[in-house]
């Protein structure tokens, strides 16, 4: 209902606005040049003109629905779109709650956005609109996690400099004033592809430079990063690389920027169309975010549009605007240019101003100095890639690294889960660029239960897989698949459960290890906590999986419960026959170093009659072996005994 509404009123004050546009005489765009200097000659438009009028507060509520047809009666009555908007709702308030500093607010927000998902109506669940929404919600809290602990303020969310909202105008006098300077700034300013100066485009560098400088230039700022990247591509795919700068007006040259028309990426691809150009969306990785793989894929897209319109404006357009943009270029009988359609009502406004504001960008990201902006710029992206084919945990792939967890997420923006894809062969994992030879060593000495740490949780009166996927962050899926479910909702009072360490919201997780204030060698009993895993506890005791394991006599060191007492020996790792102290070594005998023997359960044994033979307890066998409470024992097993 949000939604309709907001529809409404645009519709109404749309209407009104082509009301006044039909009194009013037609005006022709101003003078314009190209990269030679030359005037462009316009093409004479068949279509009827509409007054050139810029109305801020209209064109401010039309830009905030970015590609969303605004008069489009289907989207009023389709209950998917009306939940995923309700949802966009209650998460935007979450997003300004975190950048005003009001975390519990925010996660209310954000847990009640995420509650509408996973409780809509059982015939709208299925939809792969909503399976889609749900994926990219979730991923963007994420993000905002682990922004909100480097002391960020929502940087990786909806991008902050959205300027395809902004409306400019300048007086016809003040215009052809600003369109002389321009020219005559940039008389040496060299392009490789047509810039028109015009008084629409000259209101824009006029804002860009002036009223919106704040706006603007942290993302002149950021552009160091990937504008030598994208350039680069943009040669490779043979188009202008000056069209690298589209990205500042879509994104900020922010890779993970995310707007509510559920565009994504440096280039804000929808989902469906960077299907289209193989940017794969799943639960592990949204390669929208990818800046290398996202460039490549708008060069490719420019390039088809190209081929149709043979036009780099009218391109640009379409990539903003849609089938509504070729839909009118056919009506004028393929005739029109892209002035020619920015005069009429029949692409939508953002679009209309699309095109002039990137070319206003372009102008001032080639001669800064000139309109007194900044010159300062962030390093261009450098790294190593490192071939995968196992699922590998950030956090391990940071320390091994040498480098923050955060330098990695930034390396590395495409991954949504903190880890890299299990089932993915050869995944490029981009590392800094002095640590490849060093990770890859440290990478195969690492135990494979230090790759990807799990997680325990034991099912709880009311629980279900959706509850406690949202719990911690994950999908059923993931859940589903990590213990072999075949039915999501059949699971048990008591029933444990492994979840898939990257699926934790990572706002719960420490990047670094924290102290466990004890001197090294100091023998400590830890109770583990909902939540930990062997990997987590040995990082905060500063030893390493095997050695608790060992200490503990633990076959598989994904399986602890919340509960269990472990032996730690701080600082220290184990080598050889048990620490002395440990229950490996002081059970049956304190202080007396022993050592294991196997012994193969026979018929008719019980632990009972085994450790009176040994002459050890019941309960050192059952820590020795990972056997607790009543866990049956049968013929065959090996057991390890300390004598």
């Amino acid at each position: 209902m949000i939604r309709m509404r907001r529809h409404s009123i645009v519709l109404f004050i749309a209407a009104g606005a082509i009301l006044l546009a039909g009194c009013a005489g037609a005006v022709k765009s101003g003078s314009s040049m190209t990269a030679a200097g030359a005037p462009a000659s316009s093409v004479a438009s068949p279509i009827p003109q509409t007054e050139d009028v810029e109305v801020a507060d209209f064109a401010a509520i039309a830009a905030n629905q970015d590609n969303t047809l605004l008069t489009d009666a289907v989207d009023e009555l389709d209950p998917v779109e009306n939940l995923i908007s309700e949802a966009d709702e209650i998460y935007l308030h979450g997003v300004a709650s975190l950048r005003q500093g009001y975390d519990l607010d925010a996660r209310r927000s954000f847990d009640e956005a995420v509650s509408i998902y996973l409780h809509a109506p059982g015939r709208l669940a299925d939809d792969p609109r909503l399976v889609e929404q749900y994926e990219d919600v979730l991923d963007s809290i994420h993000r905002a996690a682990v922004d909100a602990r480097a002391g960020g303020v929502g940087e990786l969310l909806v991008p902050a400099e959205n300027l395809r909202a902004i409306t400019a105008f300048l007086s016809p006098a003040d215009a052809v004033r600003e369109e002389e300077r321009v020219r005559a700034r940039n008389a040496t300013v060299a392009y490789d592809m047509p810039v028109e100066i015009n008084k629409k485009v000259v209101a824009f560098i006029d804002a860009f430079s002036g009223p919106r400088k704040k706006l603007f230039e942290p993302g002149m700022v950021r552009s160091g990063r990937y504008v030598p990247l994208i350039r680069r591509i943009f040669r490779e795919e043979g188009i202008p690389q000056d069209l690298c700068y589209m990205a500042h007006v879509e994104s900020a040259f922010k890779p993970n920027a995310y707007s509510r028309a559920r565009a994504k990426g440096l280039f804000q691809f929808i989902a469906s169309t960077g299907r289209q150009y193989k940017l794969k969306s799943d639960w592990w990785v949204d390669m929208r975010s990818d800046p290398e793989l996202s460039a490549r894929a708008a060069a490719r897209y420019l390039k088809a549009l190209y081929a149709v319109y043979g036009d780099w404006y009218l391109s640009l357009a379409e990539y903003n605007g849609g089938s509504r943009v070729r839909r009118a270029w056919q009506r004028s009988g393929r005739k029109a240019d892209f002035w020619d359609l920015a005069r009429t009502t029949r692409i939508r406004r953002e679009t209309r101003n699309y095109v002039p504001q990137i070319l206003a960008a372009i102008v001032l990201h080639k001669a800064p100095e000139k309109y007194g902006l900044t010159t300062e710029r962030a390093k261009p992206l450098a790294y190593n890639t490192m071939l995968l084919n196992e699922s590998l945990d950030l956090r391990v792939a940071a320390r091994l690294a040498g480098t923050t967890l955060e330098e990695m997420i930034a390396l590395n923006p495409a991954l949504r889960r903190m880890a890299t894809p299990p089932d993915y062969k050869n995944f490029p994992l981009r590392l800094p660029p002095d640590s490849g030879e060093r990770f890859k060593t440290d990478l195969a000495k690492l135990p494979a239960a230090e790759k990807l740490p799990w997680y325990h949780h034991r099912v709880r009166r009311g629980e279900t897989l959706s509850t406690i996927a949202t719990r911690y962050g994950a999908s059923v899926y993931s859940i589903q698949k990590a213990n072999s479910l075949r039915n999501p909702h059949r699971i048990s009072i008591g029933q444990d459960l492994m979840i898939p360490g990257s699926a934790v919201r990572v706002a719960a997780l420490n990047s670094t290890p924290r102290s466990s204030g004890t001197p090294d060698g100091t023998r400590v009993t830890h109770r583990v906590r909902r939540g930990e895993s062997l990997y987590s506890i040995a990082r905060r005791y500063r030893t390493d999986v095997r050695s608790l394991a060992s200490w503990n006599s633990i076959a598989d060191p994904r399986l602890i419960r919340s509960g269990q007492r472990l032996v730690v020996f701080t600082g220290t790792r184990a080598g050889g026959p048990a620490p002395a102290g440990s229950d490996n070594a002081r059970a049956g005998g304190a202080g007396r170093q022993r050592v294991a023997t196997t012994y193969t359960v026979r018929k008719g044994d019980t632990l009972y009659e085994i450790s009176r033979r040994f002459g050890v307890s019941v309960r050192a066998m059952q820590s020795w072996n990972g056997l607790y409470g009543r866990t049956l024992i049968h013929p065959g097993k090996k057991l390890t005994i300390y004598r």
